[in-house]
């Protein structure tokens, strides 16, 4: 494998990621507050910052890998 293949790989799992995240977030309902650190959010925002958006998805991540 050479850098063009290993650059293109990477760009294709950042692709993924962020499809992956974002068919996520489209299926959050809007509750009023962040899904993170609960603040008050006007709609249609799920999260207040990237900061919440990239924890609670590395949260659920790691919960789908253990199963639970």
């Amino acid at each position: 494998m050479d850098d063009a293949d290993r650059s293109d790989s990477k760009i294709a799992s950042a692709v993924e990621e962020g499809i992956g995240r974002i068919r996520r977030s489209a299926a959050l309902l809007y509750t009023g507050e962040c899904y993170f650190c609960e603040e008050k959010l006007s709609e249609p925002k799920r999260f207040c910052d990237a900061f919440c958006r990239d924890d609670w998805d590395a949260r659920q991540k790691a919960k789908r890998l253990r199963g639970g």
